[in-house]
């Protein structure tokens, strides 16, 4: 019941994609990657205080998860267009779901790994501080190669034949 409300949550979200990406255009994917980063982090330092009244504010820190990874996969559907043609739209798609299917399985075998040998509590804390590690190192990365105007690529950067 709480999952298919959250994703209901995530659903209604997404219709405010467009506002989101008004509101931080070249910034939208960092600003959504960090608020989901900084929503798991809040949650695992909450389960680390080990209350019995947190509930809520997880159920909410759930719904910004949710919000987040809504929006991100509409924005990244609609953003991946804007540099490709009919032809080539079906080969990113399937590089992007085929390298992100790859991830996430990698991820999740990892998780696994990580609550064999701890306890949730910690499990949530450290890998929300994994993730901001690593999101930070790849916005840093992708600064210069991420939300510039179309003229500002280099051709050899966007040239998919």
């Amino acid at each position: 019941m709480i999952i298919s409300i959250l994703s209901f949550i995530g659903g209604i979200a997404t219709t405010f994609q467009n506002k989101i990406h008004k509101k931080f255009r070249n910034k939208t994917f960092a600003v959504l990657s960090l608020t989901f980063v900084i929503s798991v982090i809040i949650m695992g330092i909450l389960l680390l205080t080990g209350k019995n009244n947190i509930l809520p504010i997880i159920l909410i820190l759930l719904s910004v998860r949710n919000i987040t990874m809504s929006n991100y996969y509409v924005l990244s559907e609609r953003y991946s267009k804007n540099f490709s043609t009919p032809k080539t739209r079906s080969r990113i798609s399937f590089a992007t779901e085929f390298t992100t299917n790859i991830i996430e399985a990698i991820a999740v075998f990892l998780a696994g790994m990580l609550l064999d040998a701890t306890n949730i509590r910690f499990a949530t804390i450290f890998i929300g501080l994994a993730f901001l590690v690593l999101f930070v190192l790849g916005l840093d990365y992708m600064r210069t190669r991420v939300g510039l105007k179309p003229e500002e690529y280099d051709k050899k950067d966007i040239e998919l034949e």
